[in-house]
């Protein structure tokens, strides 16, 4: 299985396209491309499942790669972490309940450094989704975290357990020969008792309990319902359509765009524009990133430079799900549009997170920081340019 490497430990198809000549039939052609635009829900990882190798790109702290068993002068891989299991949990440091297991967690590896059983079998690891080193830093020193909690920057470990809502606990049955481990045992959310994951690696140590079959394939469809905005596929048809209207292009000449991953995008001519020949949007949705959050679903609309003209929520809540208001709507447009796909979109939660919306924000950034591959993808589909 391939490798997914993990940001700095530092801050730091075929052309498809059908022509709409009535904005009766785009608005019908609107709907069914909105909702086939988004990449199929990846499948949440389950018990049985192999979990994917996450490999660290930068040197550790070397108190960190001691008690791990690894060098803190090389990149490392979580299936060459020496130990029988591995406690992954998935985290966000602005996660109000990842907060809260946090104390929890920190018991539950006094448990496993204390028991003669568990010390040298059991190691525990931290991934903090979407935060940078020095986030990590304050929230390991804040809550006085025992072990090792390593920045995720960019999600890649968050796709990488299918979107799964954070806190997540994963125990991991490594393997002897350093290939990728498999989960043994799964816990989402909050809870209140380390005993619980606790003598549940008893239970594995002894050789009481093996993991059961997969269910991953199954569960795919469940995580597809929880990326289904709010909006009805009528009331987003005509958003659309009144946007791309909006933006001065043709609504009457609309095409759809299959990737070669499958996403669909749609375009549409843009004769208001001496230099700019199409305008093109995509659809994003995301299933909560915790597990008190609620869908993260937007629009954006660009030209053929990447340039990015408009930004549209349909489902953006801060803390308590309260939606968000038009000022801060208007807030993160004026930070969006204008910039480039072609440039990055790091997130800094202290400059750009909307107020209680801090998750969200960094949500958001993630998609349009993929505005390269996704501009890539449009040229190998032979979209105009």
């Amino acid at each position: 299985m391939k490798s997914i490497p993990i940001g700095m430990l530092s801050d730091g198809g075929s052309d498809k396209r059908r022509p709409v000549r009535s904005l009766p039939l785009l608005c019908l052609c609107l709907v069914f491309i909105l909702f086939a635009s988004a990449a199929p829900a990846a499948a949440v990882i389950q018990t049985g499942d192999t979990l994917p190798d996450l490999v660290f790109q930068r040197p550790m702290d070397p108190a960190q790669a001691t008690y791990l068993g690894v060098r803190a002068d090389v990149p490392i891989s979580l299936s060459l972490i020496p130990a029988r299991f591995l406690v992954v949990e998935v985290l966000n440091v602005h996660c109000t309940s990842c907060r809260k297991l946090a104390p929890v967690s920190s018991k539950l590896f006094e448990k496993i450094h204390g028991s003669t059983v568990t010390r040298k079998a059991v190691k525990m690891i931290g991934i903090a989704s979407g935060n940078a080193k020095s986030l990590v830093d304050m929230f390991q020193r804040e809550f006085s975290i025992p072990f090792p909690v390593v920045p995720d920057p960019d999600f890649r470990a968050h796709e990488a357990v299918g979107l799964s809502p954070i806190p997540l606990t994963l125990i991991v049955r490594q393997q002897p020969d350093g290939t990728p481990g498999i989960v043994a045992g799964k816990h989402v959310g909050y809870f209140s008792d380390p005993d619980v994951v606790f003598q549940e690696l008893i239970t594995l140590l002894e050789g009481e309990h093996s993991p059961a079959p997969s269910t991953r394939a199954a569960m795919s469809e469940a995580a597809a319902a929880n990326v289904s905005p709010s909006l009805s596929e009528i009331e987003i048809g005509r958003l659309v359509s009144t946007t791309f209207q909006e933006c001065g292009a043709d609504a009457g000449a609309f095409s759809m765009i299959t990737l070669p991953d499958g996403e669909k995008v749609y375009a549409a001519p843009f004769p208001s524009s001496a230099t700019t020949e199409i305008l093109y949007a995509r659809v994003v949705s995301r299933p909560p990133p915790c597990d008190v959050c609620h869908l993260v679903s937007f629009f954006y609309v660009f030209d053929d430079t990447g340039r990015i003209l408009r930004l549209v929520p349909i489902d953006l809540s801060k803390y308590g799900n309260r939606p968000w208001s038009k000022t801060d709507i208007e807030t993160l447009r004026s930070r969006i549009e204008g910039r480039l796909l072609t440039a990055s979109f790091p997130f800094d939660p202290q400059v750009d997170a909307i107020s209680a919306a801090t998750i969200s924000t960094a949500v958001v950034y993630h998609a349009l920081d993929q505005g390269k591959a996704l501009l890539e993808a449009l040229k190998t589909a032979g979209a105009p340019r």
